[in-house]
């Protein structure tokens, strides 16, 4: 039989390629001549019907960080760009290979949960992972240092573990499947917001209200989808809870340094079988009947039992009941 081509290099025997077991005979011959390393491992097994089909050589983190960034020192490395399946990677290891790491670009990755990154990422303050096929956002509580977020073209239709992140000052969630402005509501805890990207989730832009129901909803925002508001920026409604404009500097919520001390009581006042006594009503005599007892009120009536059946009444005199009513002085 004449010889083949060179078609695994130059060997020294060329041997016809007629069964599966000369084809395992040939590889070996490579290994033998460096013409296939171990960068580049072949399956061996003269059973197996694919023989001789190359696997590719698949590098632990620490090799693919070191190759990606072309450092030896990986501590010092503050910003990383990875094409990978997340789980196969092992980026939970990210954060004890790279410790100062800043920025985190996964785009077009195969991530199938943020869990995936673990919770170390302390010094992470930008993540991107867009095109990531994510359904979810789920993780993002072990990453509470973002500030900015980028997910755009996945599928995600739930916004709320944005809630999590407490620095958080950009979010492009543009291209999901989120079609519900409750979803989007949840965004004002995020107080420091300042910039949010919700355009082609058509559930949202379809609506003709789009901008206003948004700003309605997360009053902090100074653009949406890169477009400024004419109007400043509010103030999210839950941190001003029963308050209004006019008041909203006054310390309502704070009481005075004494107010957790035992104040003394006035002297209980008689009470009646027709309930409360007189002294209600007038207040300069709970006043006088408080004497310097720093605003604190004491009055006293007797407990009062309706019968069920003919409506009389009864009191008992020899157990009254006090009520006591703090009025706290105003500063």
């Amino acid at each position: 039989m004449p010889p083949t081509e060179d078609i695994y290099g130059h060997c020294d025997d060329v041997v016809p390629l007629s069964n599966v077991q000369q084809l395992a005979n040939a590889v070996r011959t490579m290994l033998r001549n460096g013409i296939i390393n171990n960068a580049n491992r072949v399956l061996l097994d003269p059973i197996d019907p694919y023989a001789g089909t190359p696997v590719p050589y698949l590098p632990n983190l620490r090799d693919l960080l070191r190759r990606t960034t072309g450092t030896d020192d990986l501590a010092s490395v503050t910003e990383v760009k990875l094409r990978v399946i997340s789980r196969d990677a092992g980026l939970q290891h990210l954060s004890v290979h790279t410790p100062n790491l800043r920025e985190l670009t996964l785009d077009g990755s195969v991530v199938s949960s943020l869990r995936d990154l673990g919770c170390r990422l302390h010094s992470l303050k930008v993540l991107k992972v867009n095109r990531c096929k994510l359904k979810c956002l789920d993780g993002l509580n072990g990453l509470r240092n973002i500030e900015k977020l980028y997910a755009a073209n996945n599928k995600l239709t739930d916004l709320t573990p944005c809630t999590s992140l407490e620095f958080v000052r950009h979010i492009d969630c543009a291209g999901n499947l989120i079609d519900d402005f409750n979803v989007v509501s949840f965004l004002v805890l995020c107080g420091t917001l300042q910039h949010l990207v919700l355009e082609e989730n058509v559930g949202l832009t379809g609506n003709p209200n789009y901008r206003a129901e948004v700003r309605r909803y997360i009053p902090q925002l100074v653009t949406l989808d890169g477009i400024e508001y004419l109007d400043p920026p509010g103030r999210p409604h839950y941190s001003l809870p029963g308050r209004g404009e006019n008041n909203e500097n006054e310390n309502t919520d704070e009481l005075p340094d004494n107010a957790n001390e035992d104040l003394p009581t006035a002297p209980a006042q008689s009470s009646s079988n027709s309930g409360i006594t007189s002294a209600l009503a007038d207040p300069e005599t709970l006043a006088s009947a408080s004497g310097s007892n720093n605003g604190c009120y004491t009055v006293s009536f007797g407990p009062k039992v309706l019968s069920p059946r003919n409506g009389n009444s009864s009191s008992s005199s020899s157990a009254d009941c006090q009520v006591t009513t703090r009025r706290l002085p105003k500063k």
